[in-house]
């Protein structure tokens, strides 16, 4: 009976790790759990029997009463089992998904990707690093109590923990992040290694990178700055996915028959640009030009240690939020946001952890949320709301759809059909949209917010070769953005209103967007903010504007893309080249809207110059490159190598 019970303690004492951790993964995930089916079940049934075999497997060679493993298995055990618990469940409670190999695979730095690049210091990493080392040093003491591991087994236990420890590695255990039907412990292991093994293959292989997405940042510090605002206010940007121009009434049409026609009458005094133009057909790209108002081509550093608009904002006493349905695991996203100075942040895995990759969570779900969290916020604030819903494969409401007909799921041949279910996509978005405003207007605080309405991109019906929906081209059907600002009586100046009216049919940019958003805050003229107003390229929108080349491009040490393209846009001539181009072509965006008559190199001398200034590549360098085998990454680096 002794040996019996000492047996089940042993074997009690060898599970405990493995059961411990998924015990934990119930409590957090029980819901998504008991839903599982399946294929799902089945992997999620055979990692966890992993992980208790591999835990298992670690602590009997530490548990060993003498040898030359004892020590180094202590070591393993307790140094795995701190980093298993820790960075798994500190990621889970900061973006509320569990690290895997998609918001992992693209970081730059070893050992940041190790703990996943997570904040030490505002994080729940340092605690639970010092939770794991004193439960596993716990655990080690027990094992050491109860276990008496046969002298046969002595020898054979260290191999079979390095066994477990290289599977663990190596079965590719990657579910999507939006499904993550696995144990964590067994997720972080195999996209650590894969991290691991891509880091020194650079190093030592000098193999090229991964694609550059998103990494951490670390902006340098802004100083206090004072705002000069006629009025307190406050100021919330509404920021839309993949939303053309054209699907939208900008001004205010009491006969809209657009695909906005829900936020349309809500704001009838809306002061409308119908002539904006974003800086690149990238969200990443366009959202480091939008808050921070820097040229994309700007070096990484520089690109990376910029303030955003938030940083501004909360030198000068704002309150600052920033609410979105993004899945912002996509390519390192949660990067750009992680560091910003916020007294509320909301993802789009906070609102759905399984939030679909590219249509996030509900855009109407993010409304209900932003509704609920706004009275938190401290006026004045400044605050964004970035939605999601418009990306392929788009999200309608199928008792809605009001452009027919429609193919419904996005899938098939294109024309007529698809393009309606983009435009019935951005009705149900708007509906959101409208809500949101409906809402905010009837708050007190709502009776001095302005209203700052665009979208990061626009969208390609296939209007030109090589274009696949946005990030292909730089053509006016993926750049051409909406752009409004709507305020109560009284929140603007009479100065700024003017300036406003004057530049309805202006030729705006995303860099005039960013200006405009400092502007709206009273920090454009103070003087703490000179030496950054230095390097950024727009104009506030209310002011005389300055017209000069701008570059439009999917290529950027915050993003890069597989088919690079380059622009430059000055007034209305815009020079434009993908990857298959030989030369830049030239186009008068004013002239010919649908950029269809090319002008060619003499009209856009002084353009074409300045493009190959800022990217040095076109067009002696295009046959060249196409003929690498690493096509596509060489074009990317010098493009964005400036």
């Amino acid at each position: 009976m002794v040996r019996r019970q000492r047996r089940l303690c042993a074997a009690g004492a060898l599970l405990l790790p493995g059961l411990s951790m998924l015990a934990l993964d119930v409590a957090r995930r029980s819901r998504f759990l008991a839903s599982l089916r399946g294929a799902e079940l089945g992997q999620y049934l055979a990692t966890s029997v992993g992980t208790c075999a591999f835990w298992a497997l670690l602590l009997y060679v530490a548990a060993g009463r003498r040898g030359p493993f004892r020590v180094a298995g202590a070591v393993v055990f307790s140094a795995l089992h701190a980093l298993a618990l820790a960075v798994p469940h500190a990621f889970f409670s900061r973006y509320r998904v569990y690290v895997n190999i998609d918001p992992l695979i693209f970081g730059d730095d070893l050992l940041r990707g190790i703990v996943a690049t997570l904040p030490l210091g505002r994080s729940q990493l340092l605690p639970l690093l010092g939770a794991g080392v004193a439960g596993a040093l716990a655990q080690i003491w027990l094992a050491r109590r109860v276990l008496r591991p046969p002298r046969s087994w002595r020898g054979l236990a260290p191999a079979f923990a390095v066994f477990a420890v290289v599977a663990a590695c190596v079965v590719p255990v990657s579910p999507p992040v939006s499904r993550q039907a696995a144990a964590p412990a067994i997720m972080y292991f195999h996209a650590t290694a894969v991290f691991v093994n891509d880091q020194l293959r650079r190093r030592f292989r000098k193999v090229r990178p991964q694609i550059v997405r998103v990494q951490r940042r670390s902006p340098v510090e802004v100083p206090p700055l004072s705002a000069s605002t006629p009025t307190k206010r406050n100021v919330i940007l509404l920021l839309q996915e993949a939303q053309r121009a054209d699907a939208t009434c900008i001004a205010y049409d009491p006969e809209c028959t657009r695909a906005t026609r829900a936020t349309n009458p809500l704001v009838p005094d809306r002061l409308p640009f119908d002539q904006v133009r974003a800086a690149t057909s990238s969200t990443a790209v366009a959202v480091a030009v939008l808050w921070s108002g820097l040229d994309p081509t700007e070096s990484y550093g520089r690109l990376h240690s910029a303030p955003l608009i938030w940083d501004f904002a909360r030198s000068a006493g704002y309150d600052t939020a920033y609410w979105t349905s993004q899945n912002l695991m996509f390519g390192n996203a949660r990067l750009w946001v992680q560091d910003v100075p916020l007294s509320h942040v909301t993802l789009g895995t906070d609102l759905d952890p399984h939030a679909d990759w590219l249509t996030g969570a509900s855009d109407h779900q993010l409304v209900d949320h932003v509704m609920a969290t706004l009275p938190k916020l401290t006026e004045p604030f400044f605050a964004v709301v970035h939605f999601s819903n418009i990306h392929r494969p788009r999200v309608i409401d199928r008792a809605r759809v009001l452009f027919h007909p429609t193919n419904v799921s996005d899938e098939g041949p294109g024309g007529t059909p698809r393009k309606n279910h983009y435009l019935n996509a951005v009705y149900h978005s708007d509906l959101a949209v409208a809500r949101l405003i409906e809402q905010l207007r009837a708050t007190d605080a709502g009776k001095r917010t302005v209203l700052f309405y665009t979208a990061d991109h626009g969208e390609a019906y296939g209007e030109h070769k090589n274009e696949n929906d946005h990030s292909s081209t730089v053509y006016d059907e993926e750049i051409r953005v909406p752009q409004w600002i709507d305020a109560p009586p009284g929140v603007l100046s009479d100065d700024e209103i003017a300036g406003y009216r004057k530049n309805e049919h202006a030729l705006i940019t995303q860099y005039d967007q960013a200006a405009t958003l400092l502007d709206l805050l009273g920090l454009w003229d103070a003087p703490g903010l000179a030496p950054f107003r230095q390097r950024m390229l727009g104009t506030p929108i209310a002011r005389t504007l300055v017209t000069r080349p701008v570059p439009l491009t999917n290529v950027s040490w915050v993003w890069e893309y597989h088919r690079p393209n380059w622009g430059m846009l000055h007034g209305s001539l815009k020079v434009l080249a993908q990857i298959e181009d030989q030369r830049y072509q030239c186009f008068d965006v004013l002239e010919d809207p649908q950029e269809k008559n090319e002008l060619g190199p003499e009209r856009c001398a002084g353009l074409i110059a300045e493009a190959d200034r800022t990217y040095g590549m076109l067009p002696k360098d295009m046959r060249r490159l196409r003929d690498r085998p690493d096509f596509g990454r060489a074009g990317e680096r010098g493009a964005a190598g400036r």
